[in-house]
């Protein structure tokens, strides 16, 4: 049962100094006295609340290291599978790098055995190449100075033709020119008694 702490009389009294009837000042310490007492505790009732706590607690901390206990198991379980899985993770990776490592090195050498292959081909085709233009530009260059040797022919002939014409057109021009002259001289005295 709860012990009052509330004093009913002093409350009255205390009403009744500041100028409340006494009637209703009793009332009032009554009605405030009923509302405080219903809501105190006693010691037991606090000694049973402190114990249901401590009982809730200690559940709660059961259940806690339970849930603590299963989650760390579970989180060690996935530990375990994720380093399994990096492990042969791992492994499947160093055969794939090894194989990848083991195609290039083949992949490498043929291709510089192509390379030297391309490379021989190349030379011997260089050099035939080289063969034949220094064939063609011999033949150009006898085709080239028989034409040049046949055309200084051609040109000395054609100069000694054309010489020789001209030595006959002069000759005749002079011959011409000395007709002119001899007839002129001829006829002057013919002409000049025309025009006395």
């Amino acid at each position: 049962m709860a012990t009052a702490v509330f004093d009913t009389l002093t409350a009255a009294e205390t009403l009744q100094d500041a100028g409340i009837e006494a009637a209703q000042a009793a009332a009032i310490a009554h009605t405030v006295s009923q509302a405080v007492n219903d809501n105190l505790s006693t010691k037991a009732d606090l000694t049973a609340a402190v114990a249901e706590l401590r009982g809730d607690f200690a559940e709660l901390r059961a259940e806690t290291t339970a849930t603590n206990d299963t989650l760390r198991a579970e989180t060690t379980a996935a530990n375990d599978a994720l380093r399994a899985e990096f492990i042969e993770l791992r492994v499947q990776s160093t055969a794939a790098n090894e194989t990848l490592r083991t195609e290039t090195a083949a992949t490498n050498d043929a291709l510089r055995a192509e390379f030297i292959e391309l490379r021989v081909e190349s030379t011997a085709a260089n050099d035939k190449l080289r063969t034949d233009l220094t064939a063609a530009i011999d033949m150009l260059r006898t085709d080239l100075i028989a034409a040049i040797d046949k055309l200084r022919a051609d040109s000395a002939v054609a100069n000694n033709k054309l010489r020789a014409e001209l030595y006959r057109a002069m000759w005749r021009t002079a011959v011409g020119i000395i007709l002119v002259i001899a007839a002129i001289v001829a006829f002057a005295p013919a002409i000049q008694k025309l025009f006395s």
